[in-house]
């Protein structure tokens, strides 16, 4: 679990490219490895053209989207793990 005033930012070691159905595409050079993220996980790295932290995040998706705060905090704190695991992002504090 990421601490709300944990700031992330994505990482530069690697490429990614937007995909005609909303989706992401990424090629981490650190790792050599491909990975992919739906429409919504588009999003979030879209935010991410800046530093911020989760809370900021936290309250960016549930203002675009449809969705509880709570389980917005739990889907985007999976999904920053597991982007975090990956090394597409990094913690800055």
């Amino acid at each position: 679990m990421i601490d709300t005033k944990t700031a992330v930012a994505r990482s530069p070691e690697l490429v990614a490219t937007g995909l005609g159905n909303g989706e992401l595409a990424l090629l981490s050079i650190a790792n050599g490895k491909y990975f992919s993220a739906n429409p919504l996980g588009r999003r979030i790295w879209d935010h991410l053209d800046t530093p911020r932290t989760v809370e900021q995040l936290r309250q960016l998706i549930v203002a675009e989207y449809a969705v509880s705060a709570d389980r917005c905090g739990a889907d985007l704190d999976r999904f920053l793990c597991e982007m975090i695991g990956a090394r597409l992002l990094h913690v800055l504090n």
